[in-house]
This record gives structure tokens, C-alpha cells and sequence, in this order.
């Protein structure tokens, strides 16, 4: 009688994650801007268009054309390993996601990112990861969302004020903004709105339009937060119902160094990034069982799909 109650637990909880799940990539669409002259952002649009179309390997090969010196080009990490986690392939998603989990790449990095980790980790019966990744997202996140709401409070703060000055006089990249990237509203200096106003003179539908952005940051990153929520309650039922020996053990990533090097003097605990390693990471996973012990509930994997 236990074990039906606890697997009817477990069908209502996987109905669910598969509901908040199966639209996930579709924010991957949402994103695309237009009228940009941007290369790198031109290649995530058309990237983003054959991945709608279902053209997985074009959208991927599209992706791959995003340069790392772009500010976009920790999303075109993510949003390949949502290509590959859409043809099911795990260990390509990790892979193409181990990069942005790096100090010095972290703070670039969306909060449906570390999410989309913890559901592969989650897939490929990585509990252990799971719990890291939630981890990693409240390090991450809770203080960005301490300095959105803070924005929001108050528009005419030394941080806005320097920031939108910065932005009328010159074009800002993620890269020069330093520390402040993680208290700002992501990719806010390539919106177009945000931009004309600052350059019009328009100061307060400035502030008003940057507040507006850092209230859909604060809304991305609540959503994502529930949908890690749903993972882990499932990762702890279903730990009680799969044998010690199935679960995932430590991931290996391999990769190769040559001379070339970039220094991150600021980051103690990253002093050395090699360039072939960014974004050139392989590893191979065990297969997760799809019915584990106990449970009359079918597939466990969001969807419906082993």
C-alpha cells in the first residue's frame, strides 16, 4: 500500500516537471532581438529559427559559429545544450555545459542554465549534481536577486546613474563592466529601447525601462527556481526507489591544453583557462534505468521519454 502511494506521488510529481519542462526551449525563441547588426547575435537568431523548425544538427552547427570573445556566447553554450538535450544526446549537453560552470564564465550565465544542468543531472541519475547545482544557482542567484530588487526599489541610484552615463558616451559589453554585470539586468545595454532613451536624452524612461528589465531577470530567475524545486523533490523519491549501485558516479571530463592560455589574475581558485579546453569538453555517462525498483509508474523521465 506504501509503495502505490509513494509511486502515485511520484507520477503526479513527474506530470508536473514535465509540464514546466516541455516549454523550456521555447525560451530559447524568446530571446532572439531584432534589427541587430551584431554577428555573433545575428548566428543565435538563425540558430534559434532551425532549432524552432526542428533542425537540430544546422541549429547546432549555427551555434558553433558564435565566437567566444562574445558576450552570447555563454547562451549559445546553453541554449546547444538544449539542442542535445532535445535529441536526448546527455552527454553532449553536459559537455557543452561544463565550460560556463567556471568562476570566471559564472557570473555570464542565466539562471535557466544552471536549471537545465540539474534537469541532465537529473536524467542520467547524477543526484549528487543535482544538489550541487541547486547549490551553485542560490551562491549565484540569491545575491543577484538582493541587487535587482534594490534597482527596482530605487532607479536613481550611484549604479544606475553611472551605468546609463557609461551607456550614452559608448557602446558596453558584458566584459567591461566587471563586478557590477551581476547587479545589472543581463544583456541590458543591447536593448534597443533601454539604448534610445539613454541617447535621446530620455533619463527617466531610462531608469523606468531598466527597472522593467531587471523585473524580467527577477521573473526568470523565480520560475527557474520552482522548476528546480519540482527536480529535487523528485531526485528525493526517487532515491528511495533506485539501488545505491545505478546512481551516477563522478562525471570525468576530458580535455586537452596546448600553450595557448588566457589569465584570470583576479580568480584564485581559476588562474589558468586554456583556450581549447573553453568549450571542447567530452564525457561519457552510464545509462540511467527508466523503471526503477518498486515503482508501477512506467518511464520516470519528464515527458514520458526513457
Amino acid at each position: 500500500m506504501k509503495n502505490k502511494i509513494f509511486a502515485n506521488i511520484l507520477t503526479i510529481t513527474l506530470v508536473v516537471l514535465a509540464i514546466i519542462l516541455v516549454a523550456i526551449p521555447q525560451s530559447v525563441l524568446a530571446k532572439a532581438s531584432k534589427g541587430t547588426n551584431d554577428k555573433d547575435l545575428q548566428n543565435m537568431n538563425k540558430a534559434r529559427k532551425l532549432f524552432e523548425k526542428n533542425k537540430i544538427t544546422e541549429a547546432i552547427e549555427t551555434y558553433n559559429q558564435v565566437s567566444k570573445n562574445s558576450d552570447f556566447w555563454t547562451d549559445s553554450m546553453e541554449e546547444k545544450a538544449w539542442a542535445h538535450t532535445k535529441s536526448q544526446d546527455y552527454d553532449k549537453a553536459l559537455a557543452e555545459l561544463k565550460s560556463i560552470f567556471n568562476p570566471v564564465f559564472l557570473p555570464f550565465a542565466g539562471p535557466e542554465t544552471i536549471m537545465l544542468a540539474s534537469f541532465i543531472d537529473y536524467k542520467i541519475c547524477n543526484y549528487k549534481g543535482v544538489f550541487e547545482k541547486i547549490k551553485i544557482y542560490k551562491e549565484t542567484m540569491l545575491p543577484r536577486v538582493e541587487a535587482l530588487e534594490a534597482l527596482v526599489r530605487n532607479t536613481k541610484s550611484e549604479l544606475v546613474k553611472n551605468t546609463l552615463a557609461k551607456l550614452a558616451k559608448e557602446n558596453i559589453t558584458g566584459s567591461n563592466l566587471g563586478t557590477d554585470i551581476s547587479k545589472l539586468p543581463r544583456f541590458f545595454y543591447a536593448d534597443k529601447k533601454l539604448v534610445d532613451a539613454v541617447r535621446s536624452g530620455k533619463t527617466q524612461k531610462a531608469q523606468n525601462r531598466l527597472a522593467v528589465l531587471a523585473n524580467r531577470d527577477l521573473d526568470e530567475i523565480s520560475k527557474n527556481l520552482k522548476k528546480m524545486k519540482v527536480i529535487e523533490i523528485e531526485v528525493i523519491q526517487r532515491s528511495f526507489l533506485i539501488e545505491p549501485q545505478q546512481l551516477q558516479g563522478d562525471l570525468k571530463f576530458d580535455k586537452k591544453k596546448s600553450a595557448d592560455i588566457m589569465i584570470f589574475p583576479d580568480e584564485a581558485d581559476s588562474s589558468e583557462v586554456w583556450l581549447d579546453e573553453i568549450g571542447n569538453y567530452e564525457v561519457k555517462t552510464m545509462k540511467c534505468p527508466t523503471n526503477p525498483k518498486s515503482t508501477n509508474s512506467g518511464s520516470t523521465s519528464p515527458g514520458g521519454k526513457s
